[in-house]
């Protein structure tokens, strides 16, 4: 199944296989999970935008796709890309991102930011899959504001940050104790799920740290 769009598109959506609804239709993203990405992309503004998938044939039973799968296809997604030659590339779940960032990038921790591509040929950008909105409603608020960011960065209305800030993992953990225990004063901000904590249903996404001259 190949990709639909403009051939002038400046942004290129890359999803996981094609599902039932693709296989009956020979178009992607023409099911639930479609029309939920369909809406956000229209509700931004997005209309010059070029619909694929890493892996171009069904799954049998809908599994995920093998590694030797996306590698059989790969080429065609290839080929897509230096066609429409789109300015962002963005990557929805966490086959395409595997398969157009090597490892560089998890959905949970990196969406909605964008990813440097080793050819410099286009920026990379990473989000949930909208069909993972379908099992987890609570995935659905970080789905919509990636595609708002998206909107943004599409338009060039989103600044570099003047401040050097890095995520904390098990490589730099150490540094940023470090740094935290040296600091003369830290300030922090929490993301949470809802701005409502009183019902025991809602979580905290990630905590904010800022130092002087850096934020973690």
């Amino acid at each position: 199944m190949a990709g639909m769009g403009p051939r002038d598109s400046t942004i290129m959506v890359v999803g996981e296989a094609p599902g039932r609804e693709e296989e009956k239709t020979g178009l992607p993203f023409q099911g639930a999970s479609g029309k939920k990405l369909r809406e956000e992309l229209a509700k931004n503004g997005l209309d010059k935008v070029f619909i694929t998938n890493t892996v171009r044939c069904r799954p049998p039973d809908n599994r995920k796709p093998t590694a030797a799968e996306v590698k059989a296809c790969r080429e065609y997604l290839d080929y897509e890309i230096q066609r429409i030659k789109p300015q962002i590339v963005v990557a929805l779940g966490a086959t395409p991102t595997k398969a157009l960032f090597k490892g560089k990038a998890k959905v949970s921790q990196h969406h909605g930011t964008i990813i440097s591509d080793e050819s410099k040929k286009y920026r990379g950008y990473v989000s949930y899959h909208p069909a993972a909105m379908l099992y987890d409603p609570g995935i659905e608020p970080a789905f919509k504001a990636d595609i708002a960011r998206l909107a943004r960065e599409s338009r060039g209305e989103l600044k570099q940050s003047e401040t050097p800030w890095a995520i904390v993992r098990r490589g730099n953990l150490h540094k940023f104790l470090r740094e935290f225990r040296a600091a003369s004063s830290f300030s922090f901000d929490l993301e949470t799920s809802s701005l409502f904590m009183h019902d025991g249903k809602e979580w905290i996404n990630c905590v904010g740290i800022g130092l002087p001259g850096k934020t973690w």
